[in-house]
């Protein structure tokens, strides 16, 4: 072959590599996978990272990482976090305009207050949560995963701050909306089984109150006792 028909094929090669790459990279910016939509996240400049004053104060609310994209839009992750018990139990990821995330931001401010933390703080308080939660046998939820890739590229170590997880250095479990009687069973009988304490209410909606004694152990208040009209907004399942 010729130097010139060598030339032309590298020429070639070249243009097609080109296009491959940017036909890989049209699929990322698209793509719904959080493998591939944030494979970059190390790369995007970090925005803020903030924590719910919840989180000290009754063991449970949301962190959160906001990254912005070279294309001016944001990826915002946010894990919410139990760190008296199952440490990141959720998680969600969204790609947002400027306008859509200062909407999120406000509706926040109102629903839940979010005080800003470094980003090493907030990775640091999440590691360890999940950390905590693993010794007993509760593996962060899968959302919650897909969310802690906004935080590829921090690094935690440069935290000095140290955070309590638990009470007493055991798990306390209290049952969230979304987690059904029999959810809370199993949960609640592998936080007793290390030594743990719980508190599960019927309607996880409700203010919740401590139950010694749940006779029964039934998941249905008709199979209760009927001279007893008023049922407890709460129980202790049976250990």
């Amino acid at each position: 072959m010729s130097n010139h028909g060598m030339r032309q094929q590298r020429k070639l090669a070249k243009q097609k590599a080109k296009k491959k790459a940017k036909q890989a990279e049209r699929a990322r910016e698209t793509s719904v996978n959080p493998v591939l939509r944030l494979q970059n996240a190390a790369r995007w400049p970090i925005v803020e990272a903030r924590a719910a004053m919840s989180i000290e104060e009754k063991g449970i609310g949301e962190v959160t990482i906001v990254r912005r994209l070279p294309d001016g839009t944001y990826a915002y992750g946010a894990i919410l976090l139990d760190t008296y018990c199952l440490g990141a139990k959720g998680g969600r990821w969204l790609i947002l305009s400027p306008g859509e995330y200062h909407e999120i931001l406000a509706r926040g401010r109102e629903l839940a207050p979010l005080i800003k933390v470094a980003p090493e703080h907030a990775l640091k308080l999440v590691q360890g949560a999940i950390e905590f939660a693993g010794r007993f046998g509760f593996a962060p939820a899968h959302d919650a995963r897909h969310a802690l890739r906004l935080f590829d590229g921090v690094d935690s170590s440069l935290c000095a701050t140290e955070f309590i997880y638990g009470r007493d250095g055991k798990p306390f479990y209290t049952r969230g909306p979304h987690e059904s009687l029999e959810r809370a069973r199993a949960i609640s009988a592998q936080v007793v089984s290390h030594g743990g304490d719980y508190i599960v209410a019927l309607d996880p909606g409700c203010s919740a109150m401590q139950v010694d004694d749940f006779a029964g152990a039934t998941d249905s208040w008709e199979e209760a006792d009927d001279e007893d009209d008023e049922k407890p907004e709460a129980l202790r399942l049976p250990r």
